[in-house]
Formats: structure tokens, sequence, C-alpha cells
């Protein structure tokens, strides 16, 4: 596999990690890449931790995470950006 460029780090506090994390793939869903790869012994590989999000979009998602304003929002994909949830 290709090396990978850290575009972005954040540190959590008084939140379970991997509840963010699932909170983030929830929020990126629409944008999740699909696709497999086949790595240098042959093996199929699904990324599912893949996203085709700007930066700026992965951004904005956290902080509505940490202000809790997330549950408000999906993300478009056609729009590349985060809109507010239709009731």
């Amino acid at each position: 596999m290709a090396p990978v460029k850290v575009m972005d780090d954040y540190k959590v506090y008084n939140a379970h990690p991997s509840k963010v994390e699932a909170l983030i793939h929830r929020l990126f869903a629409s944008a999740r890449l699909d696709l497999t790869q086949i790595d240098a012994k042959g093996k199929d590989y699904d990324p599912s931790e893949w996203f085709m999000v700007p930066l700026e979009e992965v951004q904005k998602g956290i902080e509505l995470i940490v202000s809790g304003d997330v549950i408000y929002y999906n993300y478009d994909r056609q729009q590349e950006k985060l809109v507010p949830a239709e009731n």
C-alpha cells in the first residue's frame, strides 16, 4: 500500500474515541469510496475508512460533533458539503 498523508489530527476529550469515529463514519457514509484494492501479496482489501470529502467539510463535521448539532446535518455527496437535514 502507498504511504498515507495525514491531513489533520484531533485529540478527543471526554468522549470515547470509537464513538466519535462512528459518528464521523455515519455523517460521511454517502461519500465512502466503493473500491477493492489488492495488496502486494494478492489479498483483496476493501477500505471502509476512505472518504471523498473536502477537508473543510471534515473540519465542519468535527465542529458539529463537538457542539452536538451533528444530528441536524447530513453530507450531500453531489454538493460536496454538509447541509441541514430535512425533517
